[in-house]
């Protein structure tokens, strides 16, 4: 008789996913919802009117591929898309597309930040005397560690005598971070697991993913001090973990080629048909 029994590991999503594998989830979707990829039990969801969502993980583990599956299943769905990306490496699947908006620089971003804190105000007021009827928008911030602060700065250099201290554009983005998703906005960002990223920076965000190769020290910061599973780590690009309450769960992400985020719904019957490539 065994004393003791190792407690077996949880089981893992499948490596690799694809259109086909989730075709079914991905046709049977409300409004509002997202498939992420495979879980444990099947495909996993994200709802786009529950939280904002934070994808942290280092170089090449896949973080901006998740925000490409969001952002292109918002896309095909009727969405407005803004982009943030100071670092102008990623989504470039999305270059003239008519409902995205792409920033760069902090002036860009500035400018943008502050029209969609004024439709903000906007859907808050409609919200109020429920008149709210507005198309959703999806605000990807790519590398939010340090955004506010870089706003903060750029504001001083150009700010006026009798202009405020705080940076307008800076102020909109924490109204945008801390807004209900009822109303029609949700924000996903992304960080480096390596970058100090501040609690006040973090809070905003009510779903967190994390990649495998986020480290021992980054994991308790981002998951607030959940403990680490023993199948977390992993090199390979797409493999995550999504916190859930008080438990972590897998996560294998969907992964869409350049050319079927571009063009999803046509992507979507040609992976019914196995012709892979867009129709």
């Amino acid at each position: 008789m065994k004393l003791w029994q190792k407690k077996p590991a949880p089981a893992l999503p499948p490596v690799g996913v694809g259109l086909y594998d989730v075709h079914d989830a991905l046709e049977s979707t409300r409004s509002g919802q997202v498939v992420l990829g495979l879980g444990e039990t099947g495909p996993m969801m994200l709802d786009l009117e529950f939280s904002h969502t934070l994808i942290v993980g280092d170089t090449g583990s896949g973080t901006s591929g998740l925000v490409r599956t969001v952002l292109a299943q918002a896309l095909a769905d009727g969405a407005e898309v803004v982009i943030v990306d100071r670092a102008r490496l990623s989504h470039r699947w999305t270059q003239g597309h008519p409902d995205v908006t792409q920033v760069w620089t902090l002036d860009e971003i500035a400018g943008e930040l502050v029209r969609l804190g004024e439709e903000l105000e906007r859907r808050q007021a409609a919200a109020a005397s429920d008149a709210l009827n507005s198309r959703r928008l999806v605000l990807a911030i790519e590398h939010r560690a340090g955004l506010a602060e870089a706003l903060q700065e750029r504001w001083m250099e150009l700010r006026q005598t009798g202009d405020p201290k705080r940076s307008p554009a800076a102020e909109a983005l924490q109204a945008l971070e801390w807004c209900s998703p009822l109303l029609g906005i949700h924000l996903v960002a992304t960080a480096n697991s390596g970058v100090w990223m501040s609690a006040q920076a973090r809070a905003p965000y009510g779903i967190r993913i994390l990649s495998g190769r986020v480290g021992e020290l980054a994991w308790p910061v981002f998951t607030n001090g959940l403990p680490r599973p023993l199948a977390a780590t992993s090199r390979r690009p797409g493999r995550f973990w999504v916190v859930r309450g008080v438990t972590t769960v897998p996560l294998t992400a969907l992964h869409l080629l350049a050319e079927e985020a571009q063009h999803l719904p046509a992507a979507l019957i040609a992976a019914a048909r196995r012709e892979w490539g867009v129709a």
